[in-house]
């Protein structure tokens, strides 16, 4: 009985004030009703991300989850970029300070995912993040430009605790 008045209402609502959608700008319910966060506790780092289709989620503004991710409550890999260098968009400039058995968390709709740190690496920047697991698997791959050298960017790989 709730679904149908919330479902009502909102008919309702856009009937009386209807609004022009593009396909950047939806967003499910479902998914508005959270905050989500990427949480590095070793860089005292906590930063809000957005759904897939929302026009925040992009590297420019803010951290990205990329494409190909699946959120952690199912099995397979979460990308997320972000910048480093200079200027208050620098998202990842610290991640070069982790190492390999450090935690990462990931906070969606309202529950913790601990992922540990296995492998660090760099690679060749060229849009696309090489990554060995197997099918059945659930990482975290966060990945931002090398401090050094411009041509590779740094990956850093962390498997799911729960």
């Amino acid at each position: 009985m709730l679904k149908k008045s919330i479902l009502f209402s909102l008919v309702l609502l856009f009937i009386l004030n209807p609004i022009k959608l593009n396909e950047e700008s939806i967003t499910t319910y479902e998914e508005k009703k959270y905050n989500n966060y990427l949480v590095i506790p070793k860089l005292n780092f906590k930063k809000e991300f957005y759904p897939l289709k929302d026009k925040r989620n992009n590297v420019d503004n803010n951290i990205e989850v990329l494409n190909n991710s699946v959120m952690p409550n199912k099995i397979g890999n979460m990308y997320i970029a972000g910048h480093s260098g200079v200027g208050k968009k620098a998202f990842f400039n610290d991640l070069f300070k982790l190492k390999k058995e450090d935690k990462l968390i990931i906070i969606y709709k309202n529950k913790e995912y601990i992922y540990e740190i296995t492998d660090i690496y760099n690679e060749k920047k060229d849009h696309d993040i090489k990554v060995n697991y197997n099918k059945n698997s659930k990482y975290l791959i966060l990945t931002t430009c090398n401090k050094y050298f411009k041509e590779k960017q740094l990956v850093i790989k962390a498997q799911i605790l729960q």
